[in-house]
């Protein structure tokens, strides 16, 4: 969402399922450059290999994570977080003229 920029985020959590409780879940991600006012033309943001982050396995948790920078390979750090922070944190960024994402009950 341009109207975010410089600080983008997804509006929506990413869900994995955990096979078990202890131990940590390693996602390894990289974030995809949409240009244009289509968003028609897309590119992988411009380092080689790919952003990694270990959160604790817990099922039914929800992690904020954060990058310092697009195009820079950095230790990511997350946040445990609650859905009703989430939505607290997402209302910030989305000015009041944009529309504003729909949750369904399960979120």
């Amino acid at each position: 969402h341009a109207f975010m920029y410089p600080r983008w985020t997804s509006l929506r959590p990413i869900w994995f399922e955990c096979e078990a409780s202890g131990g940590e879940v390693v996602i390894d991600y990289k974030y995809i450059v949409a240009r244009g006012v289509a968003a028609t033309a897309a590119e992988w943001e411009g380092f080689a290999g790919n952003r990694s982050v270990a959160v604790p396995s817990e099922p039914g948790a929800l992690y904020l994570v954060m990058d310092a920078r697009l195009g820079e390979p950095s230790a990511a750090t997350f946040l445990r977080t609650s859905m009703s922070e989430m939505r607290a944190r997402w209302a910030a960024c989305v000015p009041d003229w944009a529309t504003r994402p729909h949750y369904s009950a399960s979120i």
